[in-house]
């Protein structure tokens, strides 16, 4: 089969790609040409996925292996083969009587695959390609669950916000729901439905990021022949991700699906975030690209950032190839691009918050990878949960030192060390269960335990023990329900929240050995005599419950711990006793470090440190412990 592409090579220096339109035939059959970017208009541009687009591994091995259930369209009179989700989307597309005249634009025709330096310009100007084009989102065939999922996403976007919030899982079966909303949310298999249909990979491929914060124009959405609206896609994202249907849903087995992985519905309100946010600096837009697509999977982990980097586009217009702002190149190693990358954000920022997504050797699948350098491969929500770590101020007023040092080959970065400056804090001394564990309800002892040993005090603050406990759970963090996705310190009526959202986390744990339950049970004592009220068992207030739990499930990579000094923290689940946490110059959040290997000796007069994470510390998260001068502050020197 030949490659088309030969026959109509893209020449310049990226200014120029290809479209193509549908002839009318039986087939699906195209012309493909080339075209200036300064003359792109009036064109479609898809976004979908490659392959297996159900998330469901029953469906998706018919369209898992191309050679075999692939499909072959003519191209410029010559056959090109496709996989078999996209052959499907052009059949729906030339079809239609809205779509089938116009100009398309789709990565697999419009781009030579087998040709780096060609994908190299292509990828790094497709922000602009969909900028300014209509973009269709081809979330793939209808199956069993389509149908049932979209009318019942439409049927709650036609009630009101304050309607939808009231339709909770245990308010589905009672009459007045019923009465009130209809037959279609009391049906719980419906809701499956819906887990189901945020199943589709569509929801967390890599490259969608781009594609959807790149429009210019309103987005159309296609699930086979059905039409969705983005607005409504958006809105049920949200609905899903801030309530308790969102944490039904990732549920074990809640969708009935044997190997399937967990429903990304909340992809669509994080992309939704990101475009709010593209009026920011082009660095700044990037890093957050990054930290909010953590969830979503490509086949390379490189392409973790060239999915992203050409939104710098839409921060500037006029941007050439030769001056992006990300140096990496196709042919570098997942490794070497992300070291890059991670330098080159640093140098265009002012701050240190790409830091604040290396978390440390329990988030690092990448051998050889600086431990200041995020290893983008990994899809857990790692840090905080915050995006932008912007309404903390740890290092107070004080400006970052930054000083980077390559060890590069052809502006690869073969080794990279990262110099701050900072004051110490002190050491962990103890740790407790991951916010996982005590998420599913597994385990909390140590974290009781652990609080228990502070004394009913706190130390650094003279806050009592008990408020600081849940803050620090909640790293001190509410929303602002007057502000749409805006934030506040929570008030005093959050402990009252906390106590039953910890009751019910206690609940199960209390009988499943004795001596857990005497052990438990004492510590509870204790901090009942310091004045926490917990509800008994049959009092637990449900939407109490979720006050907390929908600030808390955000971050689950964490781990509670406290400092020989009586300070509590939540951070990294990589931390480990004796690990350092300091402040540093710059960085709005204290950073937890670890010595080095041994047998890496001093360098430049400095013991080399890694960095393990970034942490929530109370008591020092809006500069109380910040020094007044950079004289007091140490150099530390990142490996």
């Amino acid at each position: 089969m030949s490659n088309i592409h030969f026959d109509l090579p893209l020449l310049g220096t990226g200014d120029v790609t290809r479209l193509f339109r549908f002839i009318e035939t039986a087939e699906v059959e195209i012309i493909s040409e080339s075209i200036e970017y300064a003359n792109l208009h009036g064109y479609i541009a898809l976004s979908y996925t490659w392959e297996m687009p159900f998330g469901n591994p029953s469906l998706d091995i018919d369209y898992s292996d191309t050679l075999k259930n692939g499909r072959t369209i003519l191209c410029n009179g010559k056959e090109l083969a496709v996989t078999r989700n996209l052959y499907e989307a052009l059949e729906v597309l030339r079809v239609s009587e809205k779509y089938g005249q116009k100009h398309f634009w789709v990565d697999a025709i419009c781009i030579d695959q087998s040709n780096e330096g060609e994908k190299d310009l292509q990828v790094k100007f497709m922000a602009k390609i969909y900028q300014h084009a209509q973009v269709i989102v081809w979330l793939g065939a209808m199956d069993v669950h389509a149908s049932s999922a979209i009318a019942l996403i439409k049927s709650l976007c036609a009630l009101e916000p304050e309607q939808r919030h009231g339709i909770t899982p245990t308010s589905i079966s009672q009459r007045n729901t019923i009465a009130q909303y209809g037959e279609i949310v009391h049906d719980m298999q419906r809701w499956r439905s819906l887990a189901c249909f945020f199943l589709r990979r569509w929801f967390i491929r890599a490259w969608v990021v781009q594609e959807v914060l790149s429009s210019a124009n309103d987005i159309n959405v296609l699930c086979g022949n059905q039409k969705l609206s983005w607005k409504d896609l958006v809105t049920i994202s949200h609905y899903l991700s801030t309530g308790p249907w969102g944490r039904k849903f990732i549920k074990p087995n809640f969708t009935q699906v044997p190997k399937a992985t967990f429903p990304n519905h909340q992809g669509p309100a994080k992309l939704r975030a990101g475009i709010d946010s593209r009026v920011v600096e082009s660095h700044k837009l990037i890093t957050l690209a990054l930290i909010r697509s953590r969830r979503f999977e490509c086949k390379y982990p490189k392409d973790k950032v060239f999915s992203v980097i050409g939104l710098e586009y839409l921060t500037d217009p006029n941007l050439g190839a030769a001056s992006a702002l990300i140096k990496a190149e196709y042919k570098w190693s997942a490794q070497d691009v992300f070291t890059r990358t991670a330098i080159d954000l640093l140098r265009a920022s002012a701050d240190l918050l790409v830091l604040y997504s290396a978390e440390g050797q329990d988030y690092k699948l990448l051998p050889g990878l600086p431990s200041w350098v995020p290893d983008w491969s990994v899809t857990e929500n790692v840090g905080l949960g915050i995006t932008g770590y912007e309404r903390y101020s740890a290092a107070g007023s004080l400006p970052r030192h930054l000083s980077i040092s390559i060890n590069a080959q052809d502006e690869r970065p073969l080794e990279a060390t990262l110099e701050l400056k900072g004051l110490f804090l002190g050491r962990i001394k103890d740790t407790g269960e991951t916010a996982k564990e005590v998420h599913d309800r597994k385990s909390c002892h140590e974290w009781l335990r652990l609080v228990c040993s502070l004394g009913q005090v706190y130390r650094s603050t003279s806050e009592d023990t008990i408020d600081v406990f849940w803050r620090t759970v909640i790293k001190n963090t509410a929303r602002d329900e007057s502000q749409a996705d805006a934030v506040r310190i929570p008030p005093p009526d959050f402990r009252e929240y906390f106590t039953h959202w910890l009751a019910h986390a206690v609940q199960p744990q209390i009988g499943r050995s004795e001596e857990s339950r005497r052990s438990i049970l004492q510590y509870l004592h204790t901090l009942t005599e310091w004045g926490l009220r917990l509800p008994s068992d049959d009092a637990i207030d449900r939407a109490k419950v979720e006050q907390i739990a929908h600030l808390y499930h955000h971050s689950l990579c964490l781990r509670l711990f406290s400092t020989h000094e009586g300070r509590l923290g939540f951070g990294t689940t990589s931390l480990r006793p004796n690990d350092e946490v300091w402040i540093v110059a710059g960085s709005r959040v204290p950073l937890i470090l670890r010595p080095a290997r041994p047998g890496l000796g001093l360098i430049d007069g400095m013991a080399p440190m890694e960095l393990v994470g970034a942490c929530y510390l109370h008591g020092v998260m809006y500069g109380q412990a910040a020094p007044a001068s950079t004289s007091d502050l140490q150099r530390i020197l990142l490996v």
